[in-house]
């Protein structure tokens, strides 16, 4: 039957995929509301037989005929990329997906112009959408380092290796706190296109943010084969003032808590791993 080529063809699909799919099939009957009145037919008498599963209004899993829908796993990834149309799965969700996350985490955050839209809980996690950074440009915010992938004959948006690391190190909170975010890029053994990281950090036009992704080149800049010209850039762009790598002061209130890099006028955490400064990082 059609239906059971689009079910094959979709493990995850939104009520707009399915329209379309019965556009193509039923050029006969296109007007609008016969579409729609076809498939809202369609997904009861299938929810009802078992062979779709609602994750949310408007999105749905398929079932294979093996399992129900309680037994079948849904793929996390896919969900994120259908949270809103123009999703890109970003900071720890990114992480996971490029191989360097340290930990597991029961969210994934997406880049979203519709940030608006109420974030989703399914089997245990968060699905929430936030805005791109503001200072970035609006024609590069959701199109720069940006990659398409194929997730079970599904595309997804994902940000780039480049871009992932900037943007955990711009909003570490995030991506699961400084010490998730320094962790799992320490696992960083990839070659990195330097002149598009470079770009994309001066874009956003935070000091903060040049200095953090500097000190962290600056960290692994043999194992990277970082050039001295790429740091100097970015030192070009420091704080003029000591910052601190995390908005929150208490980290350096506190002694023992932070130390200070002269070389990027950063206040960075010295303590990562104790319990009391995973508290802070809550």
């Amino acid at each position: 039957m059609e239906i059971d080529a689009f079910f094959s063809q979709y493990p995850l699909f939104t009520t707009e995929e399915l329209d379309r799919f019965l556009a193509i099939k039923r050029t006969e009957n296109a007007a609008p509301e016969r579409l729609a009145q076809a498939r809202k037919a369609l997904l009861s008498y299938h929810k009802k037989a078992g062979h779709v599963l609602l994750v949310r209004r408007g999105l749905y899993a398929t079932v294979p005929a093996h399992r129900t829908p309680a037994q079948q796993p849904v793929d996390s990834f896919l969900i994120a990329s259908r949270l809103t149309p123009d999703a890109v799965i970003a900071y720890h969700g990114a992480l996971a997906l490029h191989g360097l996350a340290h930990s597991l985490r029961e969210e994934i955050v997406v880049l979203s112009d519709q940030s608006f839209v109420n974030p989703l809980r399914f089997r245990g996690t968060l699905y929430r959408a936030v805005p791109p950074p503001r200072e970035l440009p609006v024609s590069d915010a959701l199109t720069l380092g940006i990659e398409t992938w194929d997730r079970q004959g599904l595309s997804v948006r994902v940000t780039d290796l480049e871009r992932t690391l900037v943007d955990c190190l711009d909003r570490p909170m995030l991506s699961g706190g400084w010490e998730e975010v320094w962790h799992s890029l320490e696992g960083l053994d990839a070659y990195l296109n330097l002149a598009l990281l470079l770009e994309y950090t001066l874009k956003l036009r935070t000091a903060t943010t040049a200095a953090k992704v500097g000190y962290f080149l600056s960290q692994h800049q043999e194992r990277l084969r970082v050039p001295e010209g790429t740091l100097e850039r970015l030192r070009a762009h420091r704080p003029k003032r000591a910052h601190y790598v995390l908005r929150d002061r208490i980290v350096g209130q506190v002694p023992g808590r932070a130390k200070f890099i002269p070389e990027w006028n950063l206040m960075v955490p010295t303590l990562l791993g104790e319990e009391a400064y995973e508290e802070i990082l809550a």
